[in-house]
């Protein structure tokens, strides 16, 4: 009976990793739809029954493209979190919707906030661009600072602004967080100084706001980086 139990709980997680490796191979076609989680499905149940087909998937192009990342860093993108969230939550929100049941819609709510949860605080986020966007932040952020306040021009901003800048541009590439990143100002080991650290945020908070009228696309990203801290 034992024995019984053993190979259908082998069987049962063989087949349901191989249903998902072909899922996600036939979703990679389809724009929105995330690739990582059927295949971190599929490693899991592989992982749980078979070392074959464990190594067989390690040893994949779609393991190497989708997933290999994210199990070297135990981190995902930023881009990579969203489309999942994103697929995940109008799932929910559509079984919520056409489920008339109460026990049902209130464990969907529990599964909804459970699942943001441990993709925002619990999954870290990879950034291998992060050094060169902290500095286009930064740097954008100061200039509109300085030409609304200095009266400087784009390209000739004043000596306090280039100071302040070049001290950030310093700070930043010394970084030994910079691709595991979190916000500066939740940082446990900050690196400014004290008056720097006061102008900095005199400026962004100044900044800030108005990032999204001039360059809105990179106020977004700014916005999720915190978000995702």
């Amino acid at each position: 009976m034992e024995k019984v139990k053993k190979r259908l709980y082998k069987t049962t997680f063989i087949a349901l990793g191989l249903l998902s490796v072909s899922i996600g191979a036939i979703v990679r076609f389809v724009p929105g739809i995330p690739t990582t989680p059927f295949l971190l499905l599929a490693l899991y149940c592989f992982n749980k029954s078979s070392d074959r087909l464990s190594l067989w998937l390690k040893n994949t192009y779609l393991y190497k493209k989708y997933l290999a990342e994210y199990v070297s860093n135990r981190a995902m993108s930023i881009k990579q979190k969203l489309s999942i969230q994103l697929i995940a939550s109008t799932m929910m929100v559509i079984s919520f919707i056409t489920i008339d049941n109460l026990i049902f819609r209130v464990i969907m709510v529990m599964l909804f906030f459970i699942h943001h949860y441990f993709f925002i605080f619990r999954i870290k986020t990879y950034r291998p661009d992060m050094l060169a966007q902290k500095k286009g932040t930064v740097h954008k952020m100061v200039s509109l600072y300085c030409r609304k306040n200095h009266q400087a021009s784009v390209d000739n901003l004043c000596t306090e602004c280039v100071g302040l800048l070049e001290y950030a541009y310093l700070r930043t590439e010394s970084c030994p967080y910079i691709e595991s990143k979190t916000s500066c100002s939740r940082c446990k080991t900050p690196c400014y100084s004290q008056e720097m650290r006061k102008r900095i945020r005199a400026t962004m908070r100044w900044a800030g706001p108005r990032m999204l009228l001039y360059h809105p696309v990179l106020a977004i990203k700014y916005i999720l980086d915190k978000v995702y801290a």
